[in-house]
């Protein structure tokens, strides 16, 4: 009764205790032995990158020089989601569950941070320049066959899969670089809005 999620004990007296956690604590090894999630990123003898243990394949792209391609994937299957990027990667340079692409354009860096359930990523907008150029964005996004797009809570984005699992993109956010002292906290935030644009075979996820 084991998962990644759970585990149950049979007592002496006939009863059970379980132990149940919000997000995956255990992923299956390539032996199929249960072990431990450990969100560290390592570089994978195939070039990409991924955590050395995770629930649900999370695979991230390493150095490419093609215009168009996978930045992460994420599941297996029916319930397989991948978010592209178009343009050229740097090697990624890794501190522990981050992935900074350095430069993906002009005065901008693209950061992926992995967790255990998902991940996710932000654009490090470096100079007013690079801001300008900043106003609208579009990566490609793919999912498992049958996967349906409904509304989920906030202003974010659902996609529930065949198996019924569900892919949510939550609601965006942009800050300055400004703290006021007393709050510890962004002088400046706001709702980024976030769509779904059809792109050919694509779907783009289209961030204004």
């Amino acid at each position: 009764m084991t998962s990644g999620i759970s585990r149950v004990w049979a007592l002496p007296d006939g009863t059970f205790r379980a132990e149940q956690h919000l997000a995956p604590v255990r992923a299956r090894d390539a032996s199929g032995d249960w072990v431990d999630v450990d969100l560290t990123l390592e570089v994978k003898p195939d070039g990409s990158v991924g955590p050395k243990a995770h629930a649900h394949h999370l695979r991230l792209s390493g150095a490419r020089g093609v215009e168009s391609d996978s930045l992460v994937e994420l599941g297996t299957g029916v319930d397989a989601s991948e978010l592209g990027w178009r343009g050229v990667l740097p090697a990624p340079v890794l501190d522990g569950q981050k992935a900074t692409y350095a430069e993906v354009k002009p005065g901008v860096d693209l950061v992926v941070e992995v967790g255990r359930s998902g991940y996710e990523y932000y654009f490090l907008v470096k100079n007013a320049a690079a801001a300008a150029s900043m106003s609208s964005i579009a990566m490609p996004w793919r999912t498992g066959d049958g996967a349906v797009p409904e509304s989920a809570s906030g202003a974010g984005l659902r996609l529930r899969t065949a198996s019924q699992s569900s892919v949510v993109v939550s609601q965006a956010r942009m800050w300055d670089a400004r703290v006021a002292p007393e709050l510890s906290d962004h002088v400046y935030a706001a709702d980024v809005d976030v769509s779904m644009v059809p792109n050919g075979s694509d779907t783009d996820l289209v961030l204004t």
